[in-house]
């Protein structure tokens, strides 16, 4: 019995954690898509899965990432969007300045992870990430963070658009702060506004956001 999952379609689970953690599963092995806090991992035999391959990573907040050294330690490796892979390998280095200098007009960085993160592979926008017989299409999404991306994948027969904090249900936002980029500005609305903009031309039948329901 998969008690702590939510089956979406054959191959597909949602996970709730600190974020939305969703697994692609392909036999014994898997796919996260984002790992929260990596708790996961205690589960997955719930859903025949012995060994996690790939977390593939919608942005670098620490409710996506924090359990990335977990699954490290147990083989996995860790994708991350191009332009925000310093806020996960040399992320110690980014606070180190901080110390030193801070503009106070960077709302957007705030709640990165605390410690390095070793990455093995880079999403770069337009691309794809491969995975055994999943093709993952790399759309870049900037709005919540920067750097953010969401991911659009056909699996069972669905075509699905995994989000991040891209949207949330009901047509939301999930943090209206994250829009603030520098005082009073919102400018992330207008990323915010073309990235779904651009996502919606790919026809997704489901988006997987990483806090909330699934939008149908």
């Amino acid at each position: 019995m998969a008690d702590n999952f939510t089956k979406i379609t054959e191959h597909l689970y949602k996970f709730c954690d600190t974020c939305n953690v969703y697994v692609i599963k392909d036999g014994d092995r898997g796919i996260l898509i984002d790992a929260g806090s990596g708790k996961v991992l205690d589960y997955l035999d719930q859903i025949g899965i012995s060994r996690i391959d790939w977390v593939v990573h919608t942005h670098h907040h620490r409710d996506q990432c924090w359990g990335d050294y977990k699954l490290i330690e147990k083989g996995a490796g860790i994708a991350v969007p191009e332009y925000e892979r310093y806020l996960f390998e040399e992320v110690e280095e980014f606070w180190n300045h901080r110390r030193i200098y801070d503009n106070y007009n960077d709302r957007n960085t705030f709640f990165s992870i605390g410690k390095n993160i070793p990455v093995k592979a880079i999403l770069q926008d337009y691309e794809a990430f491969t995975w055994h017989n999943h093709k993952l299409e790399i759309v870049p999404a900037k709005g919540h963070t920067m750097g953010s991306i969401a991911l659009v994948a056909e699996i069972d027969g669905k075509k699905i658009a995994f989000t991040g904090d891209l949207i949330y249900e009901g047509g939301k936002l999930y943090q209206l702060h994250a829009m603030e980029y520098s005082y009073g500005d919102m400018i992330g609305l207008l990323f915010t506004h073309q990235s779904i903009r651009k996502l919606a031309f790919k026809a997704p039948n489901l988006f997987l956001p990483s806090h909330g329901p699934i939008i149908e």
